[in-house]
């Protein structure tokens, strides 16, 4: 029971640290479409 708990708490890590990248990447990417449509 403690090992399942365990496992569930580091996969919602592993969740939040995805969703942070993904994010993060996200942004970026607006970011640089917003520099290339300025530059044209």
């Amino acid at each position: 029971m403690q090992e399942h708990f365990h496992f569930t708490t580091d996969r919602a890590k592993i969740q939040k640290q995805y969703a942070a990248i993904f994010f993060f990447v996200s942004a970026q990417l607006s970011s640089i479409q917003m520099y290339l449509q300025r530059r044209n």
